[in-house]
């Protein structure tokens, strides 16, 4: 996972080109591993999602980024401190149990 960051110009073009993005409020994050059952081979499985907690307008909203192969949960650190203005990039939105949920990645909001 690398840290990024987006100025406020930035972030207006990616909207204004039509990509989802989003302005909020880091509260937190945590990288987790996930164990599940694979469907075709019925073996055990499992891969890493590091889920941030982003605050938007009166709301918080869970986003879950997926990280590469390997990603060594115990060395996972905030991208950003809580309170940091953020920007969110997704592909995904659901609403699950009554929470929003965004699958895409967090970066900081500069300048």
């Amino acid at each position: 996972m690398k840290s990024a960051s987006l100025t406020l110009k930035q972030s207006v073009e990616k909207f204004q080109n039509g990509e989802r993005i989003l302005i909020g409020e880091y509260r937190f994050g945590k990288a987790e591993t996930i164990k599940y059952l694979d469907k075709q081979t019925r073996k055990p499985a499992s891969f890493t999602s590091v889920k941030h907690t982003v605050e938007i307008g009166s709301e918080s909203f869970q986003i879950s980024e997926r990280v590469a192969e390997g990603f060594d949960v115990s060395s996972f650190t905030a991208p950003m401190p809580k309170g940091a203005k953020c920007v969110v990039l997704f592909d995904r939105f659901t609403i699950q149990n009554g929470v929003g949920q965004f699958s895409g990645t967090v970066v900081a909001l500069v300048g």
